[in-house]
Formats: structure tokens, sequence, C-alpha cells
């Protein structure tokens, strides 16, 4: 009995995970080294030598679960890995199998419920201006692999048609319709899923040589400001370009606005909704505004109203109190508008970023003919009005403000967005900041330019009223920055 103890390590007969253990076949370190970089996507090996395959999304996304697969050796495992897929993908139903994404579509819309009606017509319209007419649209679904969707995201930014930002509501789109083909069985794995992400990642977010930056420069932007300041003639666009780079907004918020939403007293602007513009495609009203919330509940936030902001902002309400303006536009509710065009309509996107074009081109022109001969002057690059919500996340961080206040101001759902919209003139700065330190504030930047102060003046001043209000009079905010 003794002897048996010893050999076992317990009375009577040996148990079956000892007798499980002792049939598995075991490696050394170096041979588990060597395992392990032959190992593929889903494969692992355990400390006892046992080889494990779990199906990744690319390989299965299936509906249900596949079990995992076990083995001693890497051509056992290929083997079973080989019969485990073809079982998963046989049982997929061959009802439907020839259908298009176009009639995949037709099925997702009409199965779509708890939307607003216009968001379906947001998703109508994308989804018939880009995808039916093209060569995605007409591919069977069951032919559509993730390379499919790479091209056609290809196709669009190479011709111009979209930007890489404007692809995530595509991204979006096609992604909930071949989910529904992977739930009706059509399909075993979602071929959407990551495509954007991989897009993003070989083309540098879109940034391509010759691109131009999202955010300007400190000394583009002061460039900028300093002709809405003594050239632009038309003082209603120097107002509302101040607030959008003062307050990082997205264009949809900024031509939102209310008047409500703008508190001089507290020096806060609550956001709170967006005003989109969009086809309708009915034979009566073709194109529409609206109302949204905010797609995120990070969307839904107060800001601190700078002082050169809360500036512009009066200037405009005196300008239109002067000339006798009201807004006249009424949406879902939604009226008082705080930026109006010469009609007394509330602004539109489209109608901002072409003056913003005009702005460019008149005040390059103006340097050039300044200029003398053989030098270089600094031009304005070619951006957006969401490159200025870029140029402010930008300014924030390089001039210290923590990046979760930035977060905050902006409307982020995460820092990790924050940061990637900072790193696209991370190079230049850390270029411009070796040698010269970096004191100014935020809007100590934007006061030198406005208001002329000397750099003394300007480095002597508080903290930051962004961080100072997320991180001091906010304070049912601080708990929740100190949990991250």
């Amino acid at each position: 009995m003794a002897k048996m103890i010893a050999e076992n390590g317990t009375g009577g007969k040996k148990s079956k995970d000892n007798q499980s253990n002792s049939k598995t076949k075991r490696y050394t370190e170096k041979e588990l080294s060597v395992i392990r970089s032959k190992l593929q996507p889903g494969e692992t090996i355990r400390p006892d030598g046992i080889l494990v395959w779990r199906p990744t999304k690319a390989q299965y996304n299936g509906p249900e679960k596949p079990k995992a697969v076990y083995a001693n050796t890497l051509p056992e495992l290929r083997e079973k890995e080989e019969k485990a897929l073809k079982e998963l993908h046989t049982a997929i139903s061959n009802r439907d199998s020839r259908i298009t994404v176009n009639g995949m579509y037709n099925k997702w819309i009409k199965v779509k419920a708890g939307i607003r009606d216009n968001t379906k017509s947001n998703y109508s319209y994308m989804y018939e201006h880009f995808i039916e007419p093209s060569v995605l649209g007409r591919t069977v679904v069951a032919n559509v692999g993730k390379s499919d969707i790479l091209g056609f995201y290809n196709k669009l930014v190479d011709e111009g048609v979209m930007g890489v930002s404007t692809l995530d509501n595509l991204q979006n789109l096609l992604t909930q319709i071949f989910g529904l083909a992977v739930d009706d069985r059509i399909i075993p794995s979602n071929p959407a899923l990551g495509a954007l992400k991989q897009f993003k990642r070989a083309t540098n977010n879109g940034i391509r040589k010759g691109k131009t930056r999202k955010a300007l420069t400190v000394a583009e932007q002061c460039v900028f400001l300093d002709y809405l300041d003594n050239v632009e003639a038309n003082e209603a666009w120097r107002n509302l370009f101040t607030v959008l780079l003062g307050t990082g907004l997205r264009i949809s918020e900024l031509c939102g606005l209310t008047w409500n939403n703008i508190d001089f007293d507290g020096d806060m602007i609550t956001i709170d909704h967006d005003l989109i513009y969009f086809d309708k495609r009915t034979e009566t009203d073709r194109c529409s505004l609206s109302v949204n919330e905010p797609k995120t509940e990070a969307g839904n936030r107060m800001l601190p109203m700078l002082p050169f902001v809360k500036e512009a902002l009066l200037r405009e309400k005196e300008r239109q109190t002067q000339l006798g303006l009201k807004c006249q536009t009424k949406v879902e509710g939604y009226e008082n508008f705080v930026f109006v065009n010469r009609f007394q309509d509330v602004q539109r996107h489209s109608t901002c970023n072409r003056k913003l074009k005009r702005i460019i081109r008149d005040c390059n022109e103006k340097i050039l003919l300044k200029a003398p001969e053989n030098s270089n002057p600094i031009l304005l690059p070619y951006f957006t009005c969401h490159s200025l919500r870029h140029t402010c996340v930008t300014r924030l961080i390089e001039n210290g403000v923590n990046v979760v206040a930035v977060q905050h101001y902006v409307g982020h759902v995460d820092a990790a967005t924050t940061l990637n919209i900072y790193t696209d003139c991370q190079k230049e700065f850390m270029k411009e900041s070796f040698g010269l330190k970096v004191s100014k504030k935020y809007h100590d930047i934007f006061a030198e330019n406005l208001h002329g102060k000397s750099e003394k003046q300007i480095t002597n001043q508080p903290m930051n009223i962004v961080e100072n209000y997320y991180f001091q009079e906010s304070s049912a905010m601080i708990p929740a920055f100190e949990r991250r």
C-alpha cells in the first residue's frame, strides 16, 4: 500500500485525470517556443502542451458560437480546424443564397425598427447615392469579401467622392446589412467588420503624401484670425468662424446652436442637439432640415465659454439687433438660431464651407501680393469647418490642457479619439517645441492675436479656462475623471 501511495500520490487506482495527463504529449521549453512561432490566428498552446483552436471573428462570426478544438500536434489541429469550419459553413442555409447586397439592403430597411424618420432618410440617402449604383451593390452577398469592401472604399476616396471621415456612415450601414445576412444564415461571417479600421490604418487615416494636415499650425491659425479681424468685411462670418474655432463644435452643432443654449451670465454653452441637412428624396420635398439628439451621451455637454468666444457671440447679437435680423427658421420646435444668413434663415453647413474656401483664396492672394520676391510667406492650406474642430483639439493639448478635459470639451466618447486628432500635428509641434518653451495657454494664443497682448502679459495668465472648469468648477465630473 505504501508503495502504491508513493507511485500514484493517492491510495487506490490512478484517477482519470492522471490517466489522461499521462497520455498527453509534453514538450520542452525550446519545443514550445518553436510551436508558438508557428501558431496561426485562433490557435494557442496550453502549458501542458495541449493545442487549442477557437475561430476568430475573421474566420467565423455566425449566430452560433462554435466549440473549441483540441489536439496534441499541429497537423492534427489543422485537420480538425478545416473539418470544423467546413461543418459550420455547410450548415448555412441555401435560402436567399443568390440575393445581392441591394436585395439584402431592401430586406434590412424593412425590418429596421426603432429609428426616427430622419435617420431612416439618411440611411436611404447614403445607400441609394453611393452603394446601390456601385458594383458592390450588385454583387451577391455570399460572394462579398472584406477585400471587396476595401476596394469600394478606395474607389470612393481616390475619386474624391467621399472623405475618409465620411466613410464611417457607410461602414455603419454595411455592417448592419451584412449582420442581418449572418443572422439569416445566408453567410457565415460579416465581411464588413473591421473593414474601415483596416482601411484607415492602410491609408494613415486618409492623410496621403501631398495632402494638407487636418489641423492648422499656430502660425496658420494666426494668419487666419488676422484676416478675419482686419480684412473680412462680413462681421457675421468673422463671428461664426471665431466661435467655431474656439469651441471645437461640429458644424452641425454650430448651425443648430440657439440663443437659448447660451448663458452669458454663467459663461456657459449647452450642447444638446445638432441640425442636419439631408435629402428626403420625395417628389414634393427633396431637401429638409432636421434636429437630432447627439448620437452618443458624450455629445450632450456644457462648455465653459472662453472670453474671445463670448466676445464674438455678443458682437453677433449686437449686429443682429442693429440690423433688425431675427431667425425665421423653425425646425421641429427649435427656433431662434444664433447664426443666420441675409435672408434670416439658419446657416447651412455647405454655405459655411463654401465661404471658408473663398476666405482661404482671398487671404492667400492678399499675402502673395504683398510678399517680397523669393520670399516664403505663410499661406493658408485648404481646410474645412471640421478642420477647425481638429485645430481646437490640437491647440488645447499642445498647451498642456488635460486630455480628458479636452475629450469632454469637444464631446468625444473616449480620449483615444482626442489623441488621434492631436497626432496629426504632433511632429510639427515637436520641431517647434525643442528650443522654444511652450508656455502659452490655449485662450492666450487667441488673446494675443485678437487683442494684441504682449508675450509677458500672455505667459502670466491664469490656468486654462477649459481645464479649470472640468477639474475645479464641475465637482460632479471629478469622480469620473479620477476613475479614468
